[in-house]
């Protein structure tokens, strides 16, 4: 069956309940949808209240061209987002499984302008209580001319299939640029030929390529994709020398931003030595893998390679900090201070690494006067991490929040935002605010999925916390022990298997949970745990048997802390192993103090009025 709009359906503007539809703008309510998602929208008017089917609406709006059924799919997902539709509970599409899609709502045609003013006015104030609620996905984008763009991870054929931190490299380079230049750009997932995995609802285009070698020399092609017709609308292939991904990575960024209508006005992040570069690429991949041996072996590379790269520098002395972290082992200080030494000679001020590395020894006034004037210099990350850790929850929220706003698409802050409402116990805002961190990186998307495993158990939602468990459980049994990934998965587990077993009240469950992350140096999360389940004596000899604060230092405390209840942040052992680390009443209100002096653009903001009384 294949129903064509006519011209006057496409011309009338119409209501769906308070929602104005004008189709000649392809606008809902003032805001712009893709055209071929206005078209599946016509085509469920004209069919009201009938059901059409996804190959009718494939029949309808794609004709003569070959798509499945993603397209329909993703047609959808932006009309309810703009509808503000909820497939499970929904007042204007529902979704008949097996059958289609029908309009709920009855299309009404507007033919009084005022009728449309009222419709856009309660949208504006819709939109206005959204942005001051801040709900991830309510803000309304700021449109680019090509709409969001997914950028896939590059399929590596070289014969040995060993090119794969190339591939990586390059993909993160096309989105870094193009991100650059004020693009709306998505990570992607993997390609299988021309088939298109694990890619969010919203995009218009795709950006997928292969890479092939023959001994030193890479051949790329490159194409990019419309997703709304599934057609290719530009290809090409570019040459090169593995040893040597620069020249490589600027022309294929080059052609792809000419190709979209914008240049490309800076350099990816790296040293300028050909060489030094294709290790810091590898220093990248690895980093991403979780691999700290690797890790440090080529970092350590690229700078053998590139002794002079300044920031280089302050990366190895943070690197080090996580390593030892990760590892459980005493930090190699003379490293570390002969690193940031070297950053602040060749001209990096290192400002961020000095903080962490006085935090990571105690030093918390230091931590605090260094990651100040890195807030200054326009990266405030450290500095929130730091008032996490002491306390200031409420003012991490605003600020990330209002990061959010400005810059979308950064999905360390929207992980460290699902953290935070976890440790108010804003159930559902850590769990959305995890899937948009998860929405944001390329599969899996491991390090945004903690908000998720804490929140789905302690919503009841225990179905989809014992499926996500066994997808995780199915790609530990696939990695040795020992590599990064590892360790995170076994936390992700850990947080997931207790929470359904305090849904449960299976409290010896949750001791045996914590006991096992104890045997992996997850040894706060394993106190934690043990005091959720009222198991205080363990608690304790974990801590005087396992725990060297010589040695051992949280600097992720705030993680640790937002992912247990507020009965067990007050707990004593609690209050006592956070003072042992310097996070008093006493330091959270000075820190207040200092935060209230910050400038607006450090987004960092406090009033001590609210702590003085507490303390």
């Amino acid at each position: 069956m294949n129903r064509r709009n006519d011209e006057g359906s496409q011309q009338h503007s119409f209501l769906l309940g308070d929602k104005a539809v004008d189709p000649l703008r392809n606008e809902i309510n003032g805001v712009r949808v893709d055209g071929k998602a206005m078209q599946v929208l016509l085509a469920l008017k004209d069919a009201y209240p009938n059901v059409l089917s996804s190959q009718e609406l494939l029949d309808t709006v794609w004709p003569d061209v070959v798509v499945n059924d993603n397209v329909v799919h993703q047609a959808l997902a932006n009309l309810r987002k703009a509808l503000n539709d909820d497939a499970k509970a929904p007042h204007v599409i529902e979704t008949l499984p097996r059958k289609g899609y029908r309009l709920i709502a009855d299309p009404a045609v507007a033919e009084q302008s005022s009728a449309l003013r009222r419709a856009a006015l309660f949208a504006g104030l819709a939109l206005a209580a959204g942005l001051l609620l801040w709900f991830v996905g309510s803000r309304q984008e700021q449109e680019m001319p090509w709409g969001k763009i997914a950028v896939m991870d590059l399929n590596d054929l070289s014969p040995q299939q060993d090119l794969e931190w190339l591939a990586h490299g390059i993909s993160s380079d096309i989105r870094s640029r193009l991100q650059g230049q004020g693009f709306d750009v998505h990570p992607g997932g993997l390609t299988q030929g021309r088939r298109l995995t694990e890619l969010p609802g919203d995009v218009q285009l795709a950006i997928h390529g292969n890479l092939q070698a023959d001994g030193n020399v890479v051949a790329v092609d490159i194409e990019v994709i419309d997703l709304r017709s599934g057609e290719g609308l530009w290809s090409e292939s570019f040459d090169g020398k593995h040893p040597e991904p620069l020249s490589l990575q600027n022309q294929i960024a080059t052609q792809i931003a000419r190709y979209l209508g914008a240049t490309v006005g800076y350099q990816p992040i790296g040293p300028e030595q050909p060489e030094a570069q294709a290790a810091f690429l590898k220093y990248q991949f690895y980093q991403g893998g979780g691999d700290n041996d690797l890790t440090l072996h080529w970092l350590g590379r690229t700078l053998e390679l590139a002794p002079k790269w300044a920031h280089g520098w302050a990366i190895y002395a943070n690197t080090l900090l996580y390593d030892a972290q990760f590892r459980r082992v005493p930090l190699d200080v003379a490293r570390v201070e002969e690193a940031i030494g070297r950053a602040k000679e060749l001209g990096n001020p290192s400002d961020w690494v000095v903080g962490s590395y006085k935090w990571y020894v105690g030093d918390l006034r230091g931590a605090e006067e260094a990651l100040r004037q890195a807030s200054l210099r326009g990266d405030s990350e450290n500095y929130l991490r730091l008032m996490h850790a002491s306390g200031l929850v409420r003012e991490v929220i605003r600020a990330r929040e209002r990061m959010l706003l400005d810059m979308p698409y950064n999905a360390g802050t929207a992980d460290s935002l699902s953290f935070a409402h976890a440790e108010l116990g804003n159930l559902r805002a850590a769990y959305e605010a995890s899937q948009y961190c998860m929405r944001l990186l390329p599969p899996p998307p491991y390090r945004c999925m903690f908000g998720t495993a804490w929140a789905l158990p302690r919503l009841g939602r225990t179905e989809e916390a014992q499926a996500l468990l066994g997808e995780l459980e199915e790609a530990r049994q696939q990695l040795q022990e020992g590599v990064g990934t590892y360790g995170l998965l076994m936390g992700l587990s850990g947080v997931l298997r207790a929470g359904m077993a305090l849904h449960d009240n299976d409290l010896e469950s949750v001791s045996r949970i914590a006991d096992e992350l104890a045997a992996q140096n997850q040894v706060e999360r394993a106190v934690l745990m043990h005091l959720e389940a009222g198991r205080v004596d363990r608690a304790r000899r974990i801590l005087s048997e396992q725990f060297d604060l010589s040695r051992d230092r949280p600097w992720h405390w705030h993680v640790d802390r937002a992912l247990t209840s507020e009965q067990v942040r007050q707990h004593p052992v609690f209050r006592e192993f956070t003072a042992m680390l310097g996070f008093t009443d006493a330091w959270r209100l000075e820190l207040c103090e200092r935060a209230s002096t910050m400038p607006s653009s450090t987004y960092i903001s406090c009033d001590p009025l609210m702590y003085q009384e507490q303390t």
